[in-house]
């Protein structure tokens, strides 16, 4: 299996793991508003490690894209010029976030993590799929 192909397939997988989560049924659509936007005001000013954002992003699962496009806008600005040791680490969570996201839209931007981005740690595949 070429390590391409197991991407997609881990990727594949993920996706489908994602559907699974289903939010209570008790969640009305102004629940789930009010999340989404209290993770994105913690995302924006920084009010939580990213570690605790994207495991909030991962048990709740989320998919509203207003998040997940300022996470690719700001992973896409950083990636290929960030090199030190915290930012990588940042950019890194902001991938395994992607990942979370359920949706193949944001495919493009986790294979340029892969192939192009400047560290390795950013590169790694397990940075896509560890833990949260």
């Amino acid at each position: 299996m070429t390590r391409r192909h197991s991407f997609h397939t881990l990727m594949l997988g993920m996706l489908f793991g994602l559907f699974a989560l289903n939010v209570p049924a008790s969640a009305t659509q102004a629940d789930l508003d009010a999340e989404v936007q209290s993770i994105f005001n913690d995302y924006q000013a920084k009010a939580q490690p990213i570690q605790q954002i994207v495991a909030r992003i991962k048990w709740t699962g989320i998919t509203d894209r207003r998040l997940f496009d300022a996470i690719e806008a700001e992973f896409l600005s950083r990636y290929s010029t960030d090199t030190s040791s915290a930012g990588s680490e940042y950019l890194a969570w902001l991938v395994r976030c992607l990942a979370y996201s359920g949706s193949t839209k944001y495919q493009p931007t986790m294979e340029a993590a892969q192939t192009s981005a400047a560290t390795g740690k950013v590169k790694r595949p397990r940075t896509l799929h560890s833990n949260v």
